[in-house]
């Protein structure tokens, strides 16, 4: 703080003043916090913008300014349930933690699978922390499985007797939420009648269970989700503008596309594998994920987002539950309509020299969808399938770098066949049966890969001839 210079007893010629000024010019969105000596009312009228003053004599200040922190800071979850911490999503966890008390209605926007209702569970969590609660109840309810027909007793419950199969008074959701958050998913696709009913719930604050006369107040947020445009639905007629009105009180959730926020994507990662690992009985545990195969997790368009994601890294471990290392081959995305299972192979077979070949360009065997191809359906193509399939091997066969150690060693797969020292048909069914495994063969098409051994043969010829030469030390004489 400079001093001694003319006018620094003026409020408007305070030098933090000027700092602020010049930061307000260069990040006009960075949240700015003001701890002063000074009277408030003395430099209020030039603090207009910040987003929060702190007394610095105050005993309360400390506490406040975590607060600020809290609310205006990029911070990722701190329970790891929400993962990553790329600024695309910390900015929507930002925008949650300062909603989390806004008693107004809050819609959560985002496309299919980008982990809406993870969203609402972190809303819920935040307000619960705040608010010091023993308990807030969030109810979740899918708003397309409400029928006209049901939905009055699902959302505002029913007393005994009110329609045939009622045997008991049923609390609805509405009122279980009472306290808390009523979490409305895929509110776009609920019926008009639906639609209607959640109207007067919104407006009046109270339901009257079917079959009673009696109102129940509530006091419940809502919390809704959507990823479609809802305003040009409310334009077409198919959603009512006063619905959207109410649901929307507060302003709206955004939530990133997973291609948006790819820098999440090993964190992303590691955790799916991890909990695919747990959930497997007999899963390898700790498995690495080699560059190749997040580099084609990172050249993936994701449109299902998160859950796409999950899927994909859940189905690498149930399908090869002994693999060691996660490789591009083990990585398979859902097959779009219209996809051949042998699209791209075409051309004739062309021999190619292992040693050229980095571990990097492996060819992309995802993309063949071979896991359930027909015998008959190879034929025509089988060339150029073994062609690739010996690419493949010729970069896979290299060596890899130990997880713990550091050092190179060789891979599961070179060892197992440059440990044979003749070609044997034990050796061919064993080589046949790594290309299964890796590229997901069907088990059918097994015996055509035995009659046309070529590929397996130039793979093996070139293993063998890169297999460490053992030194022969002398045998000592025996005295």
């Amino acid at each position: 703080m400079p001093e001694g210079r003319l006018g620094d007893d003026d409020p408007q010629h305070y030098f933090g003043l000027h700092l602020l000024n010049a930061i307000r010019d260069a990040f006009p969105t960075l949240p700015v916090i003001v701890l002063s000596s000074k009277p408030h009312e003395q430099v209020s009228r030039a603090l207009e913008g910040i987003f929060g003053f702190l007394p610095r004599e105050k005993a309360g200040s400390p506490s406040k300014l975590r607060t600020y922190i809290y609310e205006h800071g990029l911070l990722p979850d701190e329970r790891g349930v929400i993962v990553g911490t790329s600024v695309p999503l910390l900015l929507a966890l930002r925008a949650a933690r300062k909603a989390a008390l806004d008693p107004r209605n809050l819609l959560i926007r985002g496309e299919p699978g980008v982990g809406k209702e993870s969203m609402a569970d972190y809303l819920n969590l935040h307000a619960l922390v705040r608010t010091r609660k023993k308990d807030r109840p969030l109810v979740k309810v899918n708003a397309a499985v409400l029928t006209p027909e049901l939905y009055a007793s699902a959302l505002f419950g029913h007393k005994k007797g009110a329609f045939t199969g009622a045997t008991r008074d049923h609390t609805g959701y509405i009122k279980e939420a009472d306290g808390g958050d009523l979490f409305l998913d895929e509110i776009k696709d609920a019926p008009p009648a639906v639609q209607a009913g959640l109207l007067r719930a919104l407006q009046e604050r109270e339901v009257t269970p079917v079959g009673s006369t009696e109102t129940v107040p509530v006091h419940v947020r809502f919390l809704s989700a959507t990823n479609a445009d809802v305003e040009t639905l409310v334009q077409e007629g198919s959603f009512r503008s006063d619905l959207l009105a109410r649901l929307r009180e507060g302003d709206p959730i955004m939530l990133p596309p997973l291609r948006e926020r790819l820098d999440d994507l090993p964190p992303l990662v590691e955790a799916f594998l991890r909990k695919a690992e747990q959930m497997h009985p007999r899963a390898t545990k700790g498995r690495t994920v080699e560059l190749g195969a997040l580099e084609k997790l990172r050249n993936h368009t994701w449109p299902e987002n998160i859950r796409e994601l999950q899927r994909c890294l859940f189905n690498a471990v149930y399908n090869y539950p002994d693999a060691v290392h996660l490789f591009p081959a083990h990585i398979r995305f859902d097959e779009r309509p219209g996809d051949g299972a042998l699209s791209g192979l075409s051309g004739t077979r062309r021999r190619v020299t292992a040693p050229d070949i980095p571990t990097s360009s492996a060819p992309n065997v995802g993309l063949f969808q071979m896991n359930s191809a027909d015998p008959a359906v190879l034929r025509d193509s089988l060339a150029d399938l073994q062609a690739l399939v010996a690419e493949y091997l010729s970069s896979a066969l290299r060596t890899t770098s130990d997880p713990v150690t550091g050092k190179l060693v060789p891979t599961t797969a070179y060892k197992m066949i440059v440990e044979r020292d003749v070609w044997t048909s034990n050796a061919t069914t064993a080589a046949a049966d790594l290309i299964i495994n890796l590229l997901g063969i069907h088990p059918a098409s097994k015996q055509r890969l035995l009659d046309d051994d070529a590929m397996l043969r130039e793979a093996y010829e070139w293993a063998f001839a890169q297999r460490p030469q053992r030194s022969r030390k002398p045998k000592k004489r025996s005295k």
